[in-house]
């Protein structure tokens, strides 16, 4: 199992939401704020600092596909998306017991 952030301007994040949701998965849509100054966001064509934050536990063989479906959408590429996944090791039975819980509640 993985956790797999995307982070892509604010009011962009819905077709990555749709996208993970083709599949019933644990996941949380936040705000983030990036803290690059102005000048350093006009130099790399980044636009705005304000972000919407998706993290989503997937499955390990799930990941390549996910982000083929991202890379097919111009919010990916236009509006600078940055999507990573970081491995979950060593879960205690507590927390994937909640996860198991909430994905079922999903169905």
């Amino acid at each position: 199992m993985k956790l797999l952030v995307t982070i892509v301007d604010r009011n962009h994040g819905q077709k990555f939401v749709d996208i993970l949701n083709s599949v019933p998965r644990f996941q949380l849509v936040t705000y983030g704020k990036g803290t690059a100054d102005s000048k350093i966001l006009d130099f790399l064509g980044i636009g705005s600092p304000d972000k919407d934050v998706i993290m989503c536990l997937v499955q390990d063989g799930d990941v390549e596909g996910i982000f083929e479906e991202f890379r097919k959408h111009r919010e990916f590429i236009r509006h600078g998306a940055v999507a990573f996944t970081v491995p979950i090791k060593n879960i205690g039975k507590e927390f994937y017991n909640l996860i198991k819980a909430l994905e079922e509640g999903n169905e």
